[in-house]
């Protein structure tokens, strides 16, 4: 169908609606149905037919590796996913590749109190900090929750504090944000409430 013509004689056509669409009614006909959900990500296969190792099969395992403990309860899924990405790393390499191998590890350790090979893994991605974008704050703060399940609340403290100050300094709310979140819960289990609630 046509969307409209501009002023040079120019018609915008707007491709066929895709199988995959969610149908949903007009403005004109408001339902209170709920559109139908999306299917879940493990129904349209395990392994996607890549020829080789590549940086797509890495981010095919990455999507089941940060779902795997909070979408389908099964941190133990991560292992066999890193020892997949361990071989494409070897294949083609990529500093990210590494680090999330090593974060998935510490983290999924982490969930399942395997306390002290977890702290290791978190302590020894440090690079994480700055290479990672968007996760940039991840490693610091699971290691101040890890830090804090174990007792070690002071030590606890210096990486929230880092995330807060990292934040602050690059602008980054969500950085900073987790940082508070991660000083809060600390703050909290040493008993100071108030301190608590003001950073969050």
């Amino acid at each position: 169908p046509v969307l409209g013509s501009c002023t040079f004689g120019f018609e915008f056509v707007l491709p066929p609606p895709s199988p995959f669409a969610l149908v949903r009614p007009p403005p004109s006909q408001p339902s209170l149905v709920p559109p139908p959900p999306w299917p879940p990500l493990e129904s349209i296969g395990s392994i996607p037919p890549f020829p080789r190792p590549s940086f797509a099969l890495f981010w095919w395992h990455s999507i089941f590796l940060m779902r795997a403990a909070y979408a389908h309860d099964d941190p133990w899924d991560v292992f066999p996913r890193c020892d997949t990405l361990q071989a494409i790393y070897d294949t083609i390499g990529g500093e990210r590749i590494s680090l999330t191998i090593q974060l998935s590890r510490g983290i999924n350790l982490w969930y399942l109190g395997a306390f002290a090979p977890a702290e290791r893994a978190l302590e020894e991605s440090v690079t994480a900090d700055v290479v990672m974008g968007p996760a940039n704050s991840l490693r610091r703060f699971h290691l101040a929750w890890l830090r804090a399940d174990r007792g070690a609340l002071d030590e606890a403290r210096v990486p929230a504090t880092q995330l807060i100050e990292a934040g602050h300094t690059h602008h980054d709310p969500l950085e900073e944000g987790r940082g508070r979140w991660a000083l809060a819960e600390v703050l909290r289990r040493m008993g100071d409430l108030e301190g608590a609630e003001r950073e969050i």
